[in-house]
């Protein structure tokens, strides 16, 4: 298991497809030992998710940029320190893809500006989005291609990420007689926690168009 990075803390979603409840809930590994392991259990609007023992759940996290899921079986309940569900060790651990390969078709807000202090923020919207960069469209014609910029991006629920990019290149278009620039960035010196917070967006944004039908 050490080798598909799972420990103590690892930050994971668990995906439950049970009677009583269905969904995608953040959690974390609490504890792992040589027979089980311990997740937190899941909270919805501040109530503990009704996770029964013997419920079949399929556990993704992300670990030196790919992204694994398992499936594993709750055993038990615990309450105290933490309440935590008892699931069994992972059996097989699949790799699903390369994270930055994954990109989404979305628009999002974002906002980028120069490196220098006080140089000007301007607004945008994604075009796409991966673990690697993002493509997006502003009217702000500043930024040339290998230009360092910093980005925010909205990520709804989610706390925005914001990070360094390269500017890989550019390209204007006039849309109703109006320039808008579409830039394409590569991200640079970016927080591990926070490609996690992308690559979870996406990951979550897939699935659920795979339950609408529209993927």
């Amino acid at each position: 298991m050490d080798k598909s990075g799972l420990r103590v803390n690892q930050l994971v979603e668990i995906e439950l497809d049970s009677y009583l409840y269905k969904g995608v809930f953040p959690s974390r590994i609490e504890e792992i030992t040589s027979e089980a392991m311990c997740l937190g259990i899941p909270i919805r609007f501040g109530v503990l998710v009704p996770v029964q023992v013997g419920d079949k759940i399929t556990v993704n996290y992300i670990h030196d940029q790919e992204a694994y899921c398992f499936k594993t079986r709750v055993l038990g309940r615990k309450r105290e320190p933490l309440p935590v569900l008892v699931a069994e060790l992972p059996r097989e651990i699949i790799k699903i893809q390369r994270r930055n390969h994954v990109r989404l078709e979305i628009s999002l807000p974002v906002y980028l500006r120069a490196l220098e202090e006080k140089s000007t923020i301007s607004a945008g919207r994604t075009i796409d989005i991966s673990g690697g960069g993002i493509l997006l469209v502003t009217s702000a014609e500043w930024a040339r291609a290998q230009d360092l910029i910093w980005l925010r991006i909205e990520l709804p629920p989610r706390e925005p990420v914001i990070c360094k990019a390269r500017v890989v290149r550019t390209n204007r278009r006039q849309v109703r007689g109006v320039n808008r620039y579409y830039i394409a960035c590569q991200f640079e010196d970016i927080r591990e926690g926070q490609r996690d917070l992308i690559v979870g967006f996406i990951f979550a944004r897939q699935r659920e168009l795979i339950r609408r039908g529209l993927l």
